[in-house]
């Protein structure tokens, strides 16, 4: 996935069971990510977010580990916990507590400019993380009648 937007919004819900090199850039308009509605495959996952001028805001399950890298310049990052309350502006990385026995891990590289970076944990019941190979099915199959 790449998207790019100049002078409008991008507002996600995140589906996809992997995320490699995932990108989301806009030039004077907001991002909104929700990957809490989904499992992400087990293992790490990459993404890439971008606004110059606009507003970064992503909500993540909290059973997901978290490691992010930030560099803003005029820009607020903040990372809020629901579950426990806290809230934290940790300045340019912050890597969540579960991080390390996460069987789902995401590395967030975050950049803005003139715009505020607000990442949500968000209390989730852990939908089990989707094995990293396909399964095959293994049901029994049949043939339709022939109209």
């Amino acid at each position: 996935m790449g998207n790019f937007a100049i002078f409008s919004d991008i507002k996600r819900i995140v589906r996809g069971a992997r995320l490699e090199e995932e990108s989301v850039k806009t030039i004077f308009g907001d991002v909104k990510l929700d990957l809490t509605k989904a499992p992400l495959q087990a293992g790490d996952h990459d993404m890439h977010l971008l606004t110059l001028f606009g507003d970064i805001k992503v909500r993540i399950p909290e059973h997901i580990g978290l490691s992010i890298n930030a560099r803003t310049l005029f820009s607020d990052f903040e990372v809020e916990t629901r579950s426990s309350g806290l809230d934290e502006k940790p300045g340019t990385n912050w890597q969540s507590e579960n991080f390390a026995q996460a069987s789902v891990r995401l590395y967030l590289s975050v950049e803005g400019l003139f715009g505020d970076i607000d990442v949500v944990r968000i209390p989730v019941d852990p939908v089990p993380a989707l094995p990293q190979e396909p399964t095959g099915y293994e049901g029994q199959t049949r043939r339709l009648p022939q109209e």
